[in-house]
């Protein structure tokens, strides 16, 4: 047996292990933190709500009539998920 191809392979494992720990230790401070993920959805809902608004905003100015409740609808939105974001973070 050639024992650097054991050694190659128990260090593999040794690595292995490790990553695996690594990741359960980041997935359980997500579950008992999600703080982090709810910051992160709020920063992205603003970008897509905002450009949302604006594209409504535009086309209800350019004559269109259906997308008048769009832009109300965003800022409605918008502005119930930032008061939830408020309460939980």
């Amino acid at each position: 047996m050639n024992d650097v191809g054991f050694v190659v392979a128990v260090k593999n494992i040794g690595n292995t292990l490790k990553q695996m720990w690594e990741f359960c230790c980041n997935a359980w401070n997500i579950i008992t933190d999600p703080t982090q993920i709810l910051i992160g959805a709020m920063d992205l809902t603003y970008w897509i709500l905002l450009i949302t608004a604006m594209v409504c905003l535009i086309l209800t100015m350019a004559g269109c009539k259906k997308t008048k409740n769009g832009a109300t609808i965003s800022i409605i939105i918008y502005t119930i998920l930032q008061c939830i974001a408020s309460v939980l973070v």
